[in-house]
């Protein structure tokens, strides 16, 4: 019995990240010792107010509503893992709530928030799902709103960073402990995508939203806003 768990620890090792790898794949440090900075950064792009209505894709356990959402007038999560909403739940902010969605199909109406922010999850997305995520998001920001997509894995320092940091061992390692779960449980795989600046510019704008690109503290990622032309 005992083997058995070990073998078992090990293929959820491999084919289950847990989720500060995809911190750490995306060239950030695991520690978010430093949310607080993250949460100015943000604020500063969205341009928060508490006449804001926020919807917060891929809100996770909820670590950013926790310190931002008391500043607006109502804060939504969405995110697809019951397990992470619970623990967003379990943060008790009275103007905040949260429900299962997916960034693609987002269970919102047109025009339903003033701001909208995806950050830390893009690289969880094919290109085309990460198309059809920003649209989404457009899709449900109000006319004059800000889009915040943060934290994106910039491709041009993506072997620089594998380099450097013998990470892309393990990515492999994990893409192929993905790929077998997948085959044979059918569950989805795990995405790590990076992203080209110049792409980003072409696919994730459109005839009413702007997209400008933002440095970060790490060369390995960058920020995006969207703003209505």
């Amino acid at each position: 019995m005992s083997q058995q768990r070990s073998w078992q620890a090990l293929w959820n090792s491999i084919a289950v990240r847990h989720p500060s790898d995809s911190v750490r794949a995306s060239g950030r440090s695991p520690d978010r010792s430093d949310i607080r900075n993250d949460c100015r950064r943000i604020e500063r792009f969205l341009d928060l107010s508490r006449g804001d209505k926020v919807l917060d894709v891929c809100c996770g356990n909820g670590i950013i509503a926790r310190e931002l959402a008391p500043f607006t007038l109502s804060w939504f999560g969405c995110d697809f893992s019951p397990e992470m909403l619970a623990a967003a739940s379990r943060n008790r902010i009275a103007n905040a709530r949260f429900l299962i969605g997916v960034s693609t199909r987002l269970p919102f109406r047109d025009r339903s928030f003033s701001k909208v922010m995806l950050n830390a999850c893009l690289q969880h997305h094919t290109t085309e799902a990460a198309i059809t995520a920003v649209s989404e998001a457009r899709r449900v920001c109000a006319p004059g709103g800000r889009i915040f997509v943060g934290d994106i894995p910039d491709r041009s320092q993506k072997r620089t960073f594998d380099r450097d940091t013998g990470f892309g061992c393990y990515r492999q390692l994990v893409s192929l402990g993905s790929q077998a779960k997948h085959f044979v449980s059918s569950q989805p795989r795990v995405n790590d995508t990076w992203f080209n600046r110049g792409w980003v510019l072409k696919f994730l704008g459109d005839a009413h939203w702007g997209v400008t690109i933002h440095g970060r503290d790490s060369p390995y990622r960058f920020d995006i806003l969207l703003t209505w032309r």
